[in-house]
């Protein structure tokens, strides 16, 4: 698993230990927790104009056809919760 992060370091110039200190924050977290967290910070991001309609579509594109159908409408439904709409 290591190589994984240091390519995604190298990838995004994390460092090590903050890459650790996320996954510290987050695995022990609920699926519940998770999301509420996911659309509380994308929201913040939307709002504050670092996340957009664009960088939704391009997440939708490059997830959808790993996806099932249910896992699909949850999609939408946190993107609507996200963006308001």
């Amino acid at each position: 698993m290591s190589n994984k992060f240091s390519e995604y370091n190298s990838k995004y110039n994390h460092p090590n230990d903050d890459l650790e200190k996320l996954i510290s924050k987050y695995s022990k977290k609920s699926q519940s927790e998770l999301m509420n967290e996911f659309i509380k910070l994308s929201s913040e991001k939307i709002k504050n104009g670092t996340f957009n309609k664009e960088n939704i579509n391009n997440i939708k594109n490059t997830i959808f056809p790993y996806l099932t159908e249910e896992q699909k409408k949850s999609f939408y439904s946190i993107i609507s919760q996200v963006t308001n709409e």
